[in-house]
């Protein structure tokens, strides 16, 4: 399954229209860990996954890892999250642990299959996807990036034009989708309210996006003049990540 996975799948595959939402669950995993950690996760959990994709219980699972020497070397910092899509609030609330299936269908206990992960689960972040650009170039990273603006709705009406700037940059540039969430839960006064996702080929063009480049070459200045007035305080965080393994959509 992780031969097959990419991040074409992941995010860009929520509808355009519909009400989907997705939730982050971050965890952290020590680096003498990792390998195992990646082995069940591709081997073993997938599959579980793509049991409750074929059922309907769920739309999509995936699992990222944060792309290391960047930024400063935390060992207690999150460094792997997973990414739980829906169809709909109900299926995301209905508290399906799915992941607890492996008696049932390897005879393996979870206790067991999960024994020795040493990973130390963080927090849990509820999206709504608003909006997505995709094609049908498979993806390796993406970019999310993190804002509170001050002016949403100018926010919106901007990233309508950044978007037909990507539309025709896509692929092209490297990059192979992108989009926007808003943030359902928690909410405070500093968390962020909106999400952005950049989803690009190789870590190369990743660089070039964060250094102004790959799609965002060419861009009419004014927008970001318009994005920056309407959101001054700039990116609360933006972080890279590769793709470890997900499911895939029913056929």
């Amino acid at each position: 399954m992780k031969k097959t996975f990419t991040i074409l799948f992941l995010l860009l595959s929520f509808g355009l229209f519909s009400q989907e939402v997705f939730y982050i669950h971050t965890v952290n995993v020590p680096s003498e860990n990792q390998e195992n950690f990646e082995n069940i996760m591709t081997n073993y959990v997938t599959e579980l996954a793509q049991d409750e994709v074929s059922k309907g219980t769920i739309k999509a699972w995936y699992l990222m890892k944060r792309v290391p020497n960047i930024g400063e070397n935390n060992p207690d910092s999150m460094n792997y999250l997973w990414i739980h899509v829906f169809d709909n609030y109900e299926t995301m609330m209905a508290g399906n642990q799915w992941w607890n299936n492996s008696t049932e269908k390897y005879g393996i206990e979870p206790a067991t299959l999960y024994s020795g992960l040493g990973g130390e689960t963080g927090g849990y972040y509820y999206w709504q996807t608003e909006k997505t650009l995709e094609s049908d170039t498979p993806g390796n990273f993406v970019i999310l990036n993190f804002a509170k603006p001050k002016d949403l709705n100018t926010i919106i009406e901007v990233n309508k034009d950044v978007e037909k700037h990507f539309k025709k940059n896509l692929v092209k540039s490297g990059l192979v989708g992108w989009g926007y969430a808003s943030r359902i839960a928690p909410q405070n006064s500093t968390s962020a309210s909106i999400m952005f996702w950049d989803v690009y080929d190789n870590l190369t063009n990743v660089m070039k996006h964060m250094a102004g480049g790959a799609a965002l070459e060419g861009l009419d200045k004014s927008l970001n003049a318009k994005f920056e007035k309407a959101n001054p305080d700039g990116w609360i965080n933006r972080i890279i990540l590769e793709n470890i393994t997900g499911t895939v959509p029913n056929q």
